[in-house]
C-alpha cells in the first residue's frame, strides 16, 4: 500500500491523472498486487485508473465465427464490470466506462470473422453499460496507418470503436542510434497520428525514453527534452 501511494503522489505531482491497468485476468500476479496495494490506497480517490485488456488472452478460445470467442470476451468483461465498473475511481469518459483493447489490429481481426459493430453492441446491452471502447490500432504497416481502408476504424461508413490508441509506437529498424524518444515520435508516429486524429478520436502515445527488453536500440532522453 505505501508503495501504491507513493506512486499516486508521483503521478498526481506531474500531472498525470489516470492510470491504464493491464488485465490479464482476475487471478494474474499483476491483478492481485493492482488489488492488493493500489485498491487500498489512501489516496486512490485522488486519481481515476481504467483497464487494458490484453487482448492476447483470447488466443485459443475458440474463434470469433461461432461465437466462441466473442463469449470469453464477454466473460472477461464481466468480470471488469463487477470488479470495478462501480468504484468511484474508475475512469468515465461523458459518464461512460472506458476499456482499451490492446492490439486490435492482429487479435480482432475482420479477417478472422470479428465483426466489431455488432460484437461491441451485444457487449454493451448484454453487460449493461454505454462503455467507451479504445483500440489500439494505428500503427505503421500499410493497413494500419492511416483508416482509409482499415475495418476496425470504419465499416459500412460507421466508426467501429469510440476512439483509438497507439499502445508503442517503435519499431527497431526506424530507429536511428542515439537519438531522443521525443525526435523519434515526432519523425515516425507523428504522420501517423496526424492521418487517424482527422477522422476519428485519437489518443497517441508518449513515451520520454524508452528501452526495449528485446535488446533493440534504445531511445534517449530525459525530462527537459520531454
Amino acid at each position: 500500500v505505501a508503495v501504491a501511494e507513493q506512486h499516486i503522489e508521483w503521478a498526481l505531482d506531474t500531472g498525470i491523472s489516470s492510470w491504464i491497468v493491464s488485465w490479464w485476468g482476475p487471478n494474474h500476479l499483476a491483478m492481485k498486487h493492482f488489488k492488493a496495494g493500489m485498491m487500498n490506497a489512501p489516496s486512490i480517490n485522488k486519481i481515476k485508473f481504467c483497464m487494458l485488456y490484453e487482448s492476447m488472452i483470447l488466443e485459443g478460445r475458440g474463434n470469433w465465427y461461432d461465437g466462441s470467442k466473442e463469449e470469453a470476451l464477454f466473460q472477461h468483461l464481466k468480470t471488469i464490470r463487477d470488479e470495478f465498473f462501480d468504484h468511484p475511481s474508475y475512469l468515465k469518459i461523458n459518464g461512460r466506462p472506458v476499456i482499451i483493447f490492446y492490439i486490435t489490429r492482429s487479435r480482432m481481426m475482420f479477417q478472422t470473422g470479428f465483426d466489431g459493430p455488432s460484437i461491441l453492441a451485444n457487449m454493451r446491452r448484454r453487460l449493461g453499460y454505454d462503455i467507451y471502447f479504445i483500440a489500439d490500432e494505428p500503427f505503421f504497416d500499410p493497413y494500419n496507418k492511416r483508416p482509409d481502408g482499415n475495418e476496425n476504424a470504419f465499416k459500412n461508413g460507421k466508426q467501429v470503436f469510440d476512439a483509438y490508441t497507439t499502445y508503442n509506437m517503435f519499431i527497431d529498424s526506424k530507429v536511428r542510434r542515439g537519438e531522443t524518444a521525443t525526435d523519434y515520435q515526432l519523425r515516425e508516429g507523428m504522420p501517423i497520428w496526424q492521418e487517424w486524429s482527422k477522422r476519428v478520436p485519437l489518443f497517441p502515445n508518449v513515451m520520454p525514453q524508452y528501452y526495449d527488453f528485446r535488446g533493440h536500440k534504445p531511445l534517449m532522453g530525459n525530462s527537459a527534452d520531454f
